[in-house]
């Protein structure tokens, strides 16, 4: 364990203490790692796993049950020297309500050449051909997750431009979670800055059959269809012409193969934004939607609960009425109108068993054995035929009624 973690914040060069402490482990030991993190303790998290260094920084909120997980926007060409082989963290200084955890995106490290990593200003989690990376970031984050006891439905993803991709990824991913997304990428492999650099250089040996195999990765649309799911995302796009004709309006024709998917109750929800530029959301705008987001699902779930409650309500008030009703119907019977509503029965069965040509002795087994029984429910036979009034409340016993018109419905 490795105390203290300085970091010079990419916008401004401003050093600043963002962990107390660093912990690193195997991934085999990730839980071991988990149960020595503090409450309420900026921590740094090291995860090694096939021979690759996961970067992470939590802040895990006693008492708080709503996960952020943050995603990171690419570098400025002004700051990739000075954040070369090192890890990427955005939105440092904001303060959220939620417990937190930022991830860094290690294809960024992949050592293709030392100019490759020294020029790349982002990865989009793609990783190697052989090792998806945001996989395994999302892999990661729910081993988190669980362990600190957050509901899949109280976690929350959010990024801006390529941040917003790897949100969009890692929540079709993490089944059940939310997604916030600025003005995000939807098509890598329309995006000339993505194909012209981690494309180029990380994929450029592969042939097109090779490549077909790991498309998904470049794709929000085609990692739902691989993934059989739609995530409960809220996308902000722009007016910018750049992003309509490279994005957005494939993603509009795509939309028909959302309908063949399995799991697509969730909705995707468009947010235009009237901008003609790439500018993300400022800190008070950011900070307002996020908290938007799981305020609308907490009030989602509440709502949710008082349409159960009132749906148990009105079966319980519908019993009520149905038993009243069966209550009624025997209180209304005398000892002598009792014998004639029975000798009544048994006559009106016979006759209208010859009349219909049914078997006598077939109805009458059937009438003894619904008389002496529970199968037949009285109060709701009665409410739901509105036999109240007829001869078959009247005079005669209601059983008949199922017997030779309610027993073919």
């Amino acid at each position: 364990m490795r105390t203290i973690y300085k970091y010079r914040l990419p916008r401004d060069g401003q050093t600043i203490t963002i962990a107390e402490y660093i912990i690193e482990t195997d991934y085999n030991d990730l839980n071991g790692a988990l149960s020595k993190i503090r409450y309420d303790t900026k921590t740094g998290l090291i995860v090694y796993y096939n021979d690759t260094k996961y970067e992470f920084l939590l802040n895990i909120k006693k008492g708080v049950d709503e996960l952020l997980c943050l995603s990171s926007s690419v570098l400025k060409v002004d700051d990739l020297e000075r954040f070369h082989k090192k890890p990427l963290f955005h939105r440092l200084s904001w303060k959220f309500r939620q417990s937190t955890v930022l991830f860094n995106d290690p294809t960024r490290y992949v050592d293709v050449d030392d100019d490759f990593t020294k020029d790349l200003q982002g990865g989009w989690g793609v990783g190697t051909y052989d090792d998806y990376f945001l996989r395994n970031i999302a892999d990661m984050i729910v081993k988190i997750s669980e362990f600190f006891n957050f509901k899949k439905e109280d976690i929350l993803f959010y990024g801006s431009s390529m941040g917003g991709f790897t949100s969009l990824m890692l929540g079709t991913m993490v089944k059940g979670s939310m997604v916030l997304a600025d003005l995000p990428q939807l098509y890598l492999l329309n995006f000339g800055h993505f194909t012209n650099n981690v494309i180029e250089k990380l994929y450029s040996q592969y042939s097109e059959e090779e490549l077909a195999k790991v498309t998904y990765r470049f794709s929000f649309m085609e990692l739902m269809k691989m993934e059989n799911y739609v995530p409960d995302a809220q996308i902000f796009i722009s007016c910018r012409p750049y992003d309509i004709d490279t994005q957005y309006l494939q993603f509009i024709s795509d939309l028909y193969e959302l309908f063949k998917l399995e799991n697509n109750e969730n909705n995707i929800k468009l947010v235009i934004r009237p901008i003609d530029n790439h500018q993300h959301m400022n800190k008070r705008s950011s900070i307002d939607y996020v908290n938007r987001r799981f305020d609308d699902r907490n009030l989602e779930d509440k709502n949710l609960e008082i349409k159960k409650s009132l749906r148990r309500n009105s079966h319980l008030k519908t019993r009520l009425a149905e038993k009243d009703l069966e209550v009624e119907y025997y209180s209304q019977l005398s000892f002598s109108n009792k014998l004639f509503c029975g000798l009544n029965s048994y006559i009106y069965l016979i006759l209208k068993s010859i009349r219909s040509r049914q078997s006598i002795s077939t109805n009458l087994n059937l009438y003894k054995i619904l008389k002496n029984s529970d199968f037949f429910d009285l109060g709701y036979y009665l409410k739901n035929k509105n036999l109240k009034g007829t001869r078959f409340y009247d005079s005669l016993n209601p059983i008949l009624h199922y017997i030779f018109f309610g027993i073919n419905e």
